[in-house]
This record gives C-alpha cells, structure tokens and sequence, in this order.
C-alpha cells in the first residue's frame, strides 16, 4: 500500500469518524431539548442552566483555543479533526443558549443579544465554502481567546443581572 492510499484511507475515516460524532452529538442535543420540554424548569432553575451552558462555552472555547495551539506548534494535521469537532460542539452550544435565552423576556435580554450574535457569527459552519472546506476558514487563535474573553465578560455580566 503507497503512502498516498494510506493517507487516502486515513482522510476518510477521518471524515466518517467526524460525521459520526457530529451526527451523535445532534441527536444528544434534540433529546435533551425533548426532554427538558416535559418538565419545565423554574425561572431560577432556567437561569441558573443558562449561566452552566456558558461556563461549557468557556472550558469548549479554552479546549478549542488550545488544540488549534497545539496543531501550529506541532502541524500534526491529526489534530484538526479535533478543531472540527470542538468547532462543531460550539456552534451548537451558542445554538442552544441562543434558542433557551429568546424564552425569556425581551427586557431581560436584550442588551445580550448583539454579543451573542457576534458569537454566532464567528462559529457559524455556513462560513465554510461548499467548494472549498479547508482549515484556513476556522477561527484563529486570537479570534478565540477574544470569544472567551467576550464570553466570560458575558457570563459575569448574565450572571450579575439574573442575580446569580
């Protein structure tokens, strides 16, 4: 086997492997939005799950900042499947707190949203050309310790005005 078809072989597994955890993790994230949808949470509990979902934000966003770190230094190119997932998991993550934040009302929220968006934004996967899908599109270091830092800021001051 030539070590052309070797890293053929390795780039498609790769790929199935990505699509797989991706495919698992939607499906996490639709069950748990199904499931939380028949016990509906109280205003302190909805709260206080929205603070835990950006501090997850936070540990993804360090965990992201630190592989694409680690794939400069060592350009393993391994490691970017990795950025792909955490990639993935954060845009979902802003995804989900988006969706649980528009409940609540619109005076509560509202000086958080132009900050979320620019949150999406960055992690939005539409951002990756179709016909080229290449790592050049994913965000940088420095574009990911600016999210954390803005995301910390915004968990703080979420916190502060919830009261928690």
């Amino acid at each position: 086997m030539s070590s052309a078809e070797k890293q053929s072989d390795f780039q498609f597994w790769s790929t199935a492997q990505l699509l797989a955890i991706g495919t698992l993790q939607r499906l996490r994230y639709n069950r748990s939005r199904y499931e939380t949808e028949d016990t509906p949470l109280t205003p302190a509990e909805q709260l206080a799950d929205l603070t835990a979902q950006l501090d997850a934000l936070c540990l993804d966003l360090q965990s992201y900042r630190n592989l694409y770190q680690a794939c400069e230094d060592s350009g393993d190119e391994r490691l970017i499947s990795g950025l792909f997932l955490l990639f993935q998991r954060i845009h979902n993550g802003w995804h989900r707190f988006h969706h649980e934040l528009i409940g609540l009302p619109a005076d509560r929220i509202s000086g958080f949203i132009p900050e979320i968006d620019r949150q999406r934004s960055l992690w939005n996967p539409d951002a990756f050309d179709e016909a080229e899908a290449d790592t050049s599109a994913l965000p940088d270091g420095l574009q990911v310790s600016a999210a954390l830092q803005q995301t910390i800021r915004l968990r703080d001051h979420f916190a502060e005005a919830c009261g928690l």
